[in-house]
């Protein structure tokens, strides 16, 4: 099943930046990254706690079998931790694994929109029109849309922090970047390799809201559109909330893609934090301080003496919004 991918946007490039594993590296650079970003994972694995080890688990230096284990032991210890849970439901293979986070998320988080999608999710792989139905009405009361990429950039940040010597040799191994940069670079490279798995499920079961058994279900659609749209926390889900509202036809749609399109102008016009030693740092200093996309780029239009919301004779430079930030269902 495929997903949408997080930072398409303004961050994809990035994730090249680290050559972790790339075949466009030269062999000797290619293997040093490599051998730098183990030493990095294990020093990960030693902390053993259970948020350390989800981010062992996502490293490109764990083998399918090992992460697997990681995402387990770090569920089975972290019950009450919603940043732990969140990844096990997302991204573990084990079906009893993800069914036990799953159940513990909607416990933890009942007012999160995003924890209701990964219901609409599991109802849909079971067969449970009635399940998926009730899962939409829970997303279409959320008070909040949280997809958890912003605390997974934190954390990636803060990790960096904790280990400056395997910091310093990635950044050895790779010519191009600075120390300096390394933690952003890294922290927006993994978050990025995320996905939201239950987005295809969810456009699917709105898609269903055309039929006449499933009518019931429009208005709850247009309600997860809107707010995804306007309260989600990282680009990437509100431009999901915007391809939701275009495929079901939502007239709220050109005021959603014109705020959208604002936000992610001045994005792409952002030095390149791999590069610039003091833009990453500036930026790692807002992620750390406000803790999700949303928030750090409405500081950088603060910087640029620029209103949050576009001004009425302002038009975007071309037609920007979403249609290349998700994948399209196949």
């Amino acid at each position: 099943m495929s997903g949408i991918r997080f930072a398409a946007l303004a961050w994809g490039a990035l994730a090249g930046t680290l050559a972790l594993a790339t075949t466009s590296a030269p062999p000797s650079a290619h293997d040093a990254g490599t051998m730098a970003e183990r030493g990095f994972t294990e020093a990960l694995r030693l902390e053993a706690t259970p948020r350390a080890l989800i981010l062992a688990a996502n490293s490109v230096a764990v083998a399918a079998a090992d992460r697997e284990a990681l995402i387990a032991r770090a569920s089975a210890d972290a019950h009450a931790d919603a940043f732990v849970q969140w990844f096990a439901a997302s991204h573990a293979q084990d079906d009893e694994v993800k069914a036990a986070a799953l159940r513990a998320l909607q416990s933890l988080e009942p007012d999160n929109g995003m924890v209701w999608m990964l219901s609409v999710d599991s109802a849909m792989q079971s067969g449970d029109a009635p399940g998926v139905s009730a899962a939409l009405a829970r997303m279409a009361a959320a008070t909040r849309f949280d997809d958890r990429f912003g605390e997974f950039v934190v954390e990636w940040l803060q990790a960096g922090d904790r280990h400056p010597l395997q910091r310093n040799d990635v950044a050895q191994a790779q010519a191009d970047l600075d120390p300096d940069t390394v933690p952003i670079v890294r922290a927006i490279a993994y978050a990025s390799a995320l996905a939201i798995p239950a987005a295809q499920s969810v456009l699917g079961a709105c898609r269903d809201s055309a039929e006449d058994d499933f009518a019931h279900r429009a208005h709850d659609c247009s309600t997860i559109g809107r707010l995804l749209a306007g309260k989600a926390n990282s680009l990437v889900s509100r431009a999901f909330g915007i391809v939701l509202l275009r495929i079901i036809g939502d007239p709220s749609l050109a005021g959603f893609e014109r705020r959208f399109a604002w936000l992610n102008e001045f994005t792409v016009r952002m030095p390149d934090v791999a590069t610039d030693s003091g833009h990453a740092r500036r930026f790692e200093a807002d992620w750390l301080a406000v803790g999700h996309e949303i928030g750090v780029l409405q500081r950088q239009l603060v910087r640029l003496g620029l209103p949050l919301e576009p001004p009425a004779d302002w038009q975007p430079a071309a037609r920007s919004v979403a249609a290349g930030a998700v994948d399209q269902p196949r």
